[in-house]
């Protein structure tokens, strides 16, 4: 599948931009992410901390997004933007193109519901319909984050994985809402559209120190050690930046002679 048989480029209301270096949506996602976190009447706090995310080197970058995404956000965004087998574009679509992903348990059930049908429109009217769903105050509080805030959204573009045919959100499900609610029927979005490539990430860095920095030394039986090796081997065989984690970032800082020498031979594997 290409750009020509995208149904994103086919629904798009404006193009922006193809082919989107991926560390421009990196910068965009980390950006919405503290924007939610710090709020701040005082517009030089967000100023500041845009800069500081337009200033990191790219390994600064991709290190913090792995952390941000896999540990503390628990999704799968660092992966995904760095997919080698999808090309991101800029685009303006029409709301009602995107699918809803999962919120939570609570939301979820409204969401899927017949009546919804995690269409982003419908849920907008079911909210404007039921101001006050539940008697519960931490149930009202799950439906309150989408209701737009004073001020607007610093960052409203949204994330979107097209797959299969289907455009469904990735980030942005709060932005999203926020802006049906304002009578908004389009929305910028950073759009992930297969390209026919292979797909392959990148693996990140902190996984060879969990796997044979912090695990190797623990281990007492042979079995337990290859099975970590092993294990470390596939991720970076399978990922894009593998040997380049191991190799540059992982193995200088090695002190222990015995994780060094693993280290040294699956490192020259790798190479061959």
């Amino acid at each position: 599948m290409g750009a020509k048989s995208s149904i994103a480029l086919r629904v798009a209301t404006r193009v922006y931009a193809r082919n989107v270096d991926r560390r421009e949506v990196a910068r965009e996602y980390l950006k919405g992410e503290f924007a939610r976190w710090f709020v701040s009447k005082a517009q030089s706090v967000g100023r500041a901390i845009d800069q500081m995310v337009d200033s990191l080197e790219d390994g600064e970058l991709w290190r913090l997004l792995e952390g941000i995404g896999a540990s503390f956000r628990l999704n799968a965004v660092f992966f995904e933007i760095t997919d080698e087998g999808v090309d991101w574009h800029d685009l303006e679509l029409p709301i009602g193109a995107i699918r809803m992903s999962g919120i939570d348990r609570t939301v979820d059930k409204v969401l899927g519901s017949k009546a919804i049908g995690w269409d982003p429109l419908r849920f907008a009217d079911w909210l404007r319909d039921n101001p006050c769903p539940l008697t519960s105050e931490e149930v009202e509080s799950n439906f309150d984050e989408f209701r737009p805030r004073k001020g607007g959204v610093r960052h409203p573009m949204i994330t979107v994985v097209e797959s299969n045919n289907r455009l469904t959100m990735r980030d942005g499900s709060h932005r999203l809402i926020a802006q049906a609610l304002e009578g908004r029927e389009t929305t910028r979005a950073f759009v992930a559209v297969p390209n026919g490539k292979r797909h392959r990430s990148m693996g990140g860095d902190a996984i060879y120190i969990r796997l044979l920095s912090v695990g190797l030394p623990k281990t007492r039986r042979p079995k337990d050690r290859d099975t970590l090796v092993a294990a470390a081997e596939l991720i970076a065989r399978s990922s894009s930046d593998g040997l380049h984690s191991l190799e540059e970032l992982w193995y200088p800082w090695q002190r222990k002679l015995a994780v060094k020498r693993l280290g040294a031979e699956l490192i020259e594997r790798l190479k061959n």
